[in-house]
């Protein structure tokens, strides 16, 4: 599918695997790997349709960090072996760009990891054409901070001069374009969202908003296929 007005940048926030699993009385990380399998089908068909930035938050900060020892566990080795192995072959056949940001080194301390995702960030550099974004680790509140204490080192930038445009460009996602399209799964009442730790504060602030009660696990191709169809006709005035 290629439609004349489609989003360049989407952005998933794939909520709802643990209660997926619940609901099928099973254990929280078997709803992970359910979702393991819905992000490389989204993923594969947002490229295959003409998107070219697809950016994917596969774990938050506090999904890393205060959640059960035993499912965070499973979640990190499940992201490690994505990332060492099984993404890899995809990277490289369809041309697709890596970057994984995020505090994922403070809270991934294996070198060989951090290694391993460093190389392919370089040697996926060369690709132009689609971008492949994951957040690991990550949390909004920490990518502004980390930005202002980045804009209070860099002695080049004279305070009074200060402004929006110039923290984003000491901010994790600097070299990302705006996000169009932001799609969050799983909301647990029809009517109600809200904003998961900050999500990408410095590129999503003018992006169409779409949030759906279906859980990330049974968030399908053609669910998939039918938001961003809905976004073809979708009119953004941006405030005029």
């Amino acid at each position: 599918m290629i439609q004349d007005n489609l989003p360049r940048h989407v952005f998933i926030i794939p909520d709802g695997n643990r209660r997926w699993a619940m609901s099928r009385h099973l254990a929280p990380w078997e709803g992970h790997i359910q979702g393991r399998e819905r992000f490389h089908e989204i993923s594969d068909t947002a490229f295959e349709c003409g998107i070219s930035y697809f950016t994917f938050w596969a774990a938050s900060e506090d999904n890393l960090t205060k959640r059960d020892p035993v499912e965070i566990s499973f979640l990190t080795g499940l992201l490690r072996r994505e990332l060492e192995g099984n993404i890899v072959e995809k990277l490289f056949t369809n041309h697709i760009r890596l970057r994984v940001l995020g505090g994922w080194e403070k809270i991934f301390s294996d070198n060989r990891f951090s290694d391993c995702i460093h190389s392919l960030e370089e040697k996926t550099a060369v690709y132009k054409d689609r971008h492949l974004t994951i957040l690991l680790g990550y949390s909004g509140k920490t990518e502004i901070a980390d930005a202002a204490k980045a804009v209070r080192a860099a002695s080049v930038v004279n305070p009074d001069d200060i402004s929006f445009e110039t923290v984003k460009r000491f901010s994790w996602t600097r070299s990302l374009p705006s996000v169009d399209l932001e799609i969050r799964t799983g909301e647990e009442r029809p009517g109600w969202s809200h904003r998961s730790s900050g999500a990408l504060p410095f590129i999503a602030t003018d992006s169409a908003y779409y949030h759906t009660e279906t859980l990330w696990p049974d968030f399908s191709k053609e669910q998939f296929l039918s938001v961003i169809e809905q976004y073809g006709a979708y009119e953004r005035r941006f405030g005029a």
